[in-house]
């Protein structure tokens, strides 16, 4: 069994767990709006290169500024073996949100660097580059204390040479108690990589 299948397996029982799961006391399902910090890890499924897939960790948090309006920080650090690849990435990002009824359709602005090393033939290679997205989605709640999300976001680098990509995901997040939430998601980075991530996030 390879390590992606083994990692869907592991979504699929963390997604019926948090379906499953039940809360001593009421909460409102979604992170929006929370102030919460969170720890990740996830799988890249590379499709467009001769090199393996990574894996790599994520830290978060999540502000509310106000009414409607969330500041967000993540770093990011993934390994790939071949070429002993390394990545790192740090992102700020501001979120605008509506609840209309249930839902919350939001629009979000991050701004980021990455950092990349590697080595090739006993060659050392090493670069960054700064980057910035622009996204929109909605998140939905399904029960009590469970929402779904979905988003779509553009993301362009500052080196016009690079180009730039389109990344669609989706995500499931639940309150296992007051506090803590699992999350979940799969992301496709266009037509190069999926992602599959799986998580906690702790309100505080």
């Amino acid at each position: 069994m390879t390590t992606n299948k083994k990692l869907l397996g592991a979504v699929a029982l963390g997604l019926s767990l948090m379906v499953t799961a039940s809360l001593s006391a009421q909460i409102q399902a979604g992170l929006l709006g929370k102030r919460t910090v969170g720890l990740s890890g996830f799988a890249e499924d590379i499709r467009t290169a001769g090199i393996s897939s990574g894996n790599g960790a994520l830290l978060g948090a999540n502000l509310p500024l106000g009414a409607n309006f969330d500041f967000g920080f993540s770093g990011t650090y993934e390994s790939i073996p071949t070429n002993s690849f390394k990545e790192k990435q740090l992102f700020a990002s501001l979120t605008a949100y509506q609840e209309l009824d249930s839902l919350k359709p939001f629009v979000d602005a991050s701004l980021g660097n990455v950092w990349q090393s590697s080595t090739v033939g006993g060659f050392q290679y090493s670069d960054n580059q700064s980057l910035y997205a622009i996204g929109a989605g909605v998140e939905a709640p399904i029960s009590d204390a469970t929402a779904i999300v979905g988003r779509i976001s553009y993301n362009k680098y500052f080196d016009s040479k690079l180009g730039h990509h389109w990344t669609y995901s989706f995500g499931i997040n639940h309150w296992l108690t007051e506090r803590v939430a699992g999350v979940a998601s799969v992301a496709f980075r266009g037509n190069d990589s999926i992602i599959y991530t799986v998580g906690l996030a702790v309100c505080f």
